[in-house]
Formats: structure tokens, C-alpha cells, sequence
């Protein structure tokens, strides 16, 4: 088995690149640099490491790689080893296999659709939910990349969105057969998706109603819809702010078991805002040096709306706020009535936000 330097003189023979500095030269042309300057300062700078990475001392550089793999026709994992695909190679005419980078670096929708959406893996299956040689996912390189087509070819075609529960996995509803889509940088992709001032598609894909619904509360201490970052990312972003205050009439099916034991589905429906609000007011209340404008739109708006929620049902004394994102239900019964806007913040010295929180309807938490 070749080495990885005896590899790169292979496919430079067949490229008929006959120096390093000529290749490099060819990687500094992929990566942006147009003037001779540029490029010949490039190669200066890089060829020493260039040296080493071929000699085993120091790893390939991440920006090289799509270069690479363009410039000699081939995949990254048979440019290291020529035995990871079993296919003859002829002068000529390399196959040139695009990978998850490709796409996401090219991010182009049309080539989303019409040929990444059509790859399929050895068990037949989209390539979607696979990983790459380096354990990363496709939807890691749309984050890495800034991909934005990437984005809206996912939530088109699968039906992104988080799943709901605490792990904060993303799945694919318009893809059934797909499992949960675990990754690291779950702030990362929400601040690519925020990036794109689309609010409609950002709460389709963050979808704090499910949540709200679902579980009754943020999720686990890891959850990103429970961290600050999260609630920092709503409230700086003007487009996705006004959003949490429009009235959206919600649907979500649950199974729950009758008196019999049997299962069966029943429906939760409310015209509510944005349920996140209430922890976004929760950190504006505990941050007002940097927040008190947001913690006042949310409290104002939340004393015409709570009293609009009690003319609907007449009297406080049925209300107990059964759950942390500030879902009410009945003493009685229990069963779901409404949301409202609350606080549990203790302590607040700006004089005017503790006017506003004086004028919200007493809740007392239910324990």
C-alpha cells in the first residue's frame, strides 16, 4: 500500500502536475487567491507544512481538502488510501465522487434536489443519514459551510425540524423511515437558521409549540431550547422577537389511555403566542442591564393578553399553572385551558419593569 506522499505523486503524474508548488499553486486558486502575489505568497508559506503533512509529521489542512479532491478527480478517502474503493483508475478520466463537502461548500439548491438527493448508500438508503470518514454528518458541513440553500433544501424536502424532547435530535418528518440525527453544534445550526431572517421557517424547525405541548417543560439542562444562548439568539434577533408575539392557532395530537386502558389519541388545540416567551422574559428579567427593552415589550404585552385569556374564562380561582413554560390548566380537572404570560423572578430593581410585573395576574405555582 502506498504511503500518503507516494498517493499524491500518483495522482499528480496522472494530472500531470509535475512540482508541489504547482499543486499548491492549484490549491491557492481554488481557495480564493487570484492575484500572482497572493498565490506565490501562498505557496511560500505553505509549502514547508505541505512537506510535513506528506511525511506523516502534521495533518492534512481541513481548507485543503475540497481543493484536492477536485483538482485530482477523486474522493479524500481514496486520495489517503488507494484501496478504500475497489474501481480502476484511467488517465483521464478520474471519478470524481462528491461527498457531504462538495455539496455543502457548492450550496447550490437545484443540485441539492436533482443529484445529492438522488446518492444512496450501500443498504439503499439516502446518503442523508449517513456519516463521512471523519464521523461527521452532512448536516455538520451545512453548519460548517454557512450553507443556507442546505437549509432550506432540508426543511423542503425532509422536513428538518428539532423532535421535541429533551435530546434536541433533529428529524426528518416528511421521511419516516429516517432515525433521530444526533450532532454537537445545536447552536451553531440555530444561528444559521436564525441567519437567514426567515421566522416562519426558524419556529417550523424550532418549533416551541411541540415542546409546549408535548412536554411541559424546556427539557433537560442540556437542552438547547433550556440554555441561555438560545434565549440570547431570540431576543437579538428583531424578526424572530416580534414572531413570539403573534397568536397562532395550534394543533398537537398525544396518545393518552381512556378508562378502559386503551390507546387513544386525543388533540390539544390553543390560539396562543409563541410559548418560549415566558423563558425568554425569565432571562431578560434576570439580565435587564442588556434586556430590560425586550422584558418590557413582553410584560406589556402580557397584561392585555392574560386579561383577555380571563375574560375568556371569568375567574383566576380556576387557574393553576401546571407546568414551567406557563401552560394553565384547571384545579379541577387538570385538563389544558390556556397560556398565559408569568414570572417567577424574584428581585427586580428597575422601577417601571416592577410596575409592569405588578400589574400581571398573581399565579401561584403549583408544587
Amino acid at each position: 500500500m502506498r504511503n500518503l506522499k507516494n498517493n499524491i505523486d500518483y495522482y499528480m503524474q496522472l494530472k500531470g502536475i509535475k512540482k508541489y508548488s504547482d499543486l499548491l499553486s492549484d490549491v491557492a486558486k481554488h481557495l480564493g487567491y487570484h492575484k500572482e502575489v497572493e498565490i506565490s505568497a501562498f505557496v511560500r508559506n505553505e509549502k514547508s507544512n505541505f512537506s510535513k503533512m506528506l511525511q506523516g509529521q502534521r495533518p492534512l489542512k481541513y481548507e485543503f481538502i475540497i481543493p484536492l479532491e477536485t483538482i485530482f478527480g477523486a474522493p479524500l478517502s481514496r486520495i489517503l488510501n488507494e484501496e478504500a474503493y475497489k474501481l480502476p483508475v484511467e488517465k483521464g478520466s478520474i471519478p470524481f465522487d462528491k461527498g457531504f463537502r462538495y455539496y455543502a461548500y457548492v450550496d447550490d439548491y437545484d443540485l441539492y434536489v436533482n443529484e445529492f438527493d438522488r446518492k444512496i448508500d450501500r443498504r439503499g438508503n439516502p446518503i442523508m443519514s449517513n456519516f463521512d470518514e471523519f464521523g461527521k454528518s452532512f448536516l455538520e458541513y451545512i453548519i460548517e459551510y454557512g450553507a443556507k440553500n442546505g437549509v432550506r433544501y432540508l426543511y423542503d424536502v425532509y422536513g428538518i425540524c428539532t423532535n421535541g424532547y429533551w435530546n434536541d435530535m433533529m428529524t426528518f418528518t416528511k421521511k419516516k423511515h429516517f432515525f433521530p440525527l444526533p450532532f454537537d453544534n445545536k447552536i451553531g445550526f440555530a444561528r444559521l437558521v436564525a441567519s437567514m431572517n426567515d421566522a416562519d421557517l426558524f419556529f417550523n424547525i424550532y418549533d416551541s409549540y411541540r415542546l409546549f405541548f408535548s412536554n411541559g417543560h424546556y427539557g433537560g439542562k442540556d437542552s438547547l431550547f433550556n440554555s441561555d444562548v438560545y434565549q440570547i439568539l431570540l431576543m437579538d434577533n428583531p424578526h424572530l422577537f416580534e414572531k413570539l408575539f403573534e397568536i397562532k392557532h395550534y394543533e398537537y395530537e398525544y396518545p393518552q389511555r381512556d378508562i378502559t386502558g386503551m390507546k387513544v389519541m386525543k388533540i390539544k388545540h390553543a390560539d396562543i403566542p409563541n410559548p418560549i416567551l415566558n423563558k425568554c422574559l425569565d432571562y431578560a428579567l434576570r439580565h435587564t442591564d442588556r434586556y430590560s427593552r425586550q422584558a418590557k415589550r413582553i410584560l406589556e404585552f402580557g397584561i392585555e393578553y392574560n386579561a383577555d385569556v380571563i375574560g375568556k374564562f371569568g375567574s383566576l380561582d380556576i387557574f393553576n399553572p401546571g407546568d414551567d413554560l406557563g401552560g394553565i390548566t384547571s384545579f379541577k380537572d387538570r385538563d389544558f385551558l390556556s397560556f398565559m404570560i408569568i414570572t417567577y423572578v424574584p428581585k427586580v430593581k428597575d422601577k417601571e419593569l416592577v410596575s409592569l410585573i405588578e400589574r400581571l395576574p398573581k399565579l401561584v405555582k403549583y408544587c
